[in-house]
């Protein structure tokens, strides 16, 4: 997960975006873990769990057109949170938060890079969807294959019917003709 979030983060400051973030401020801690007790109905610590979060500030961009309009330029914040100590993917999450939001804020989803389509981005950060659908190759897939390899033949019958046919024809033309000559040289 830590990759693939990296990987969409980075594309979007290197070349294929325009989110230039300066780091706002990173913390790694323990934040506790509540529950409501049954019979009192309070909130009771049962725990603490190791959590890394991380704010991102970036320049908004506004077109010409826009930039008339709202009087200032401004800045954006992107956040991510993430369990366990994990900074680069905190910081990686903050950074694709503020490419997603700057998307959504200019109604231009995807143009500036696959890390601003949130769809393209939410379908290809899932890790466990990802290696689950590319280990399925492992498994026999002789009856997709031999599908494939059905219609392949059906193919090649077909064409090789359909050129069959067309030299048929052709000969039959040819033939027409020879006996047209034929008949024309008889007649003279």
């Amino acid at each position: 997960d830590a990759g693939s979030v990296l990987s969409f983060a980075y594309s979007s400051v290197r070349g294929y975006g325009d989110v230039h973030p300066t780091l706002g401020e990173l913390r790694v801690g323990y934040l506790p873990v509540e529950v409501k007790h049954p019979l009192t109905g309070e909130a009771v610590e049962i725990g603490e769990i190791l959590a890394t979060e991380c704010e991102m500030v970036s320049r908004v961009q506004v077109d010409e057109q826009a930039q008339e309009e709202a009087s200032l330029p401004k800045f954006g914040l992107g956040y991510g949170f993430c369990f366990g100590q994990s900074e680069v993917k905190a910081m990686s999450m903050s950074m694709l938060d503020r490419v997603l939001s700057a998307a959504k804020e200019s109604g231009v989803h995807g143009e500036s890079g696959s890390a601003a389509n949130e769809e393209f981005v939410l379908l290809h950060v899932d890790g466990i969807e990802a290696s689950g659908f590319t280990a399925h190759y492992k498994l026999p897939h002789y009856v997709s294959f031999q599908a494939d390899i059905s219609v392949l033949e059906r193919t090649r019958k077909h064409r090789a019917a359909q050129f069959a046919e067309a030299v048929e024809k052709r000969q039959q033309r040819i033939n027409t003709m020879e006996a047209f000559h034929a008949l024309n040289e008889e007649n003279e």
